[in-house]
């Protein structure tokens, strides 16, 4: 294993690729017991996103000071949340969990039509 061999520094995990929270959690820990800093790669749009923010927020900040994000397109908020009906606070590079239940935001269903396929 990488971590064992000290040849990583961070070990990341994606809630949507890695089985969930959960899973994500016990790849957490793997990190936390070789002194690694553990950083979820959320790079998933929106509910995705939301999924790995919670995960991280659910860790202790020494093993997970941040997620890793794309911001820099100017769409980003857009393609990230464009199916939800409330907006993030995102303040400095800090967001701040929003307060509902499950991944704490409502789906605008009229808004999702947009992305219906069949």
């Amino acid at each position: 294993m990488l971590a064992q061999l000290g040849a990583v520094d961070i070990i990341q995990a994606d809630v949507i690729y890695s089985n969930g929270i959960s899973e994500c959690r016990k790849v957490a820990a793997i990190a936390e017991s070789f002194s690694l800093m553990f950083m979820p790669h959320a790079w998933d749009p929106g509910l995705g996103w939301l999924a790995n923010l919670h995960l991280a927020a659910s860790l202790p900040e020494n093993l997970c000071p941040y997620i890793e994000t794309p911001l820099d397109p100017l769409w980003w908020k857009d393609v990230m949340f464009g199916i939800v009906k409330e907006d993030l606070e995102i303040d400095n590079g800090y967001v701040h969990l929003p307060k509902k239940e499950g991944l704490g935001v409502e789906i605008d269903e009229e808004l999702l039509k947009k992305y219906k396929i069949a």
